[in-house]
């Protein structure tokens, strides 16, 4: 996948999930499950589905499918391009604080940012969760969109650059 969107190695599209904020556009096919799309147009990767898909996909794999990004909220099938885990996102029991209001962590319109951990890091940041000893960092903060418009229209011609390689690079024979 990475030869195949133009970028030079594993680390430029973590660079590109990392780089963003990701909008929450909406909660989708099942409960709690997010569709992401980063607010920096110059980070935009796009990645065809699996089909068929997986049958067993963990809860909290970030998977990109097309254009968008997702969190697994529960361990299901699944047919995203996986590059990573994230911090429980679906809890119904409410064992952890921040999920006292609603079993779902997010809601349409909220921004989500991604940090690099280590698996020994995540895996001790799920017991926290569980145990209720790991608080979740929620910010709130509107966007203001005449604003980003704006910063979107000065960053326009980086973002065509980027995309006109992706084009590029997805026109080359596919990787055996």
């Amino acid at each position: 996948m990475v030869r195949y969107k133009g970028l030079g190695s594993r680390e430029a599209l973590y660079e590109s999930v990392l780089g963003t904020e990701h909008l929450n556009a909406f909660i989708g096919f099942f409960p709690g499950f997010p569709f992401l799309f980063p607010l920096d147009p110059r980070h935009a990767v796009m990645a065809p589905k699996y089909n068929p898909t997986r049958t067993w996909t963990p809860a909290g794999a970030l998977g990109l499918g097309g254009p968008c990004w997702a969190i697994y909220p529960v361990e299901s099938a699944g047919g995203y391009q996986l590059v990573g885990r994230t911090l429980p996102i679906y809890d119904l029991a409410s064992c952890n604080s921040a999920f006292a209001e609603s079993g779902l962590l997010m809601r349409a319109g909220d921004r989500v940012r991604f940090h690099r951990v280590e698996e020994s890091e995540l895996i001790a940041l799920w017991e926290d969760v569980y145990s209720d000893t790991c608080e979740y960092r929620i910010e709130e903060d509107l966007l203001d969109a005449s604003a980003y418009s704006d910063w979107v229209a000065e960053v326009s011609s980086e973002a065509d650059e980027r995309r006109k390689l992706r084009e590029q690079a997805e026109a080359e024979p596919p990787i055996p």
